[in-house]
């Protein structure tokens, strides 16, 4: 089994990456008796968490196949990205010396260039002591496999949205349209995981195509 540990911003990051390992034959885990024994470090015991009675239970969620197993954990924020890698590695129990790749995915901020962004991530990242890919959307080929992936494209300034609308354009053309001048109240994240943004078509759309190949390289599918 190869595990593969990767880092969002948020919830909507989260289920899009997830819509990509289901295109792979990776399912959710909904069940922990159904979760891989490697990841039952990470899954709290107590509540609440730090005494905090508003914040979220901090789990990842889980992702595998017969040969995948994938954790997806929400930081809540670029700044929470790093920290969250370190503070799981040293989660104890947690053999993460046996995590064959770490991803984190974020956004790219609209007053930083990406270039600045990347290069602040990296140095964050070798500082805990992983080795990291010179440029955004590669991954390192020292173990364990690294990369860093910048919504939209890794150079451009914008977000994950820009990913969906160009999704939208394709298998949504006519519902597209329509929602330009009206406000749908469902979740995005619940949108992405109930509604088929990501399908054979929209797959091979430049955008889509790049993130998808980078996530491949990275976990190995």
């Amino acid at each position: 089994m190869q595990y593969s540990y990767l880092v969002v911003e948020g919830p909507h990051d989260l289920e899009f990456i997830g819509c990509l390992l289901r295109a792979h034959g990776l399912h959710k885990v909904h069940r922990e008796e159904k979760l891989d024994a490697f990841w039952h470090p990470l899954v709290p015991r107590n509540y609440p968490p730090g005494g905090d009675l508003l914040r979220r239970v901090p789990v990842p969620v889980f992702f595998q196949s017969t040969r995948h197993s994938v954790a997806i954990h929400g930081a809540g924020g670029i700044d929470r990205l790093v920290p969250t890698v370190e503070e799981t590695r040293s989660t104890p129990g947690f053999k993460s010396s046996e995590v064959s790749s770490f991803g984190l995915f974020l956004d790219a901020d609209w007053q930083t260039p990406v270039s600045d962004t990347f290069a602040q991530l990296k140095a964050a990242i070798q500082a805990i002591g992983l080795p990291t890919a010179d440029e955004p959307g590669t991954v390192n080929r020292v173990a364990p496999r690294t990369g860093i992936f910048i919504f939209p494209d890794n150079h451009s300034l914008g977000t994950l949205e820009n990913l969906l609308d160009d999704c939208a354009a394709l298998v949504y053309r006519e519902l597209r349209e329509k929602a330009q001048q009206f406000k749908p109240a469902k979740a995005i994240q619940a949108s992405i995981e109930d509604n088929r943004w990501l399908c054979g078509e929209s797959l091979t759309l430049p955008n889509i195509a790049t993130l998808h190949a980078f996530l491949k390289d990275l976990i190995g599918l």
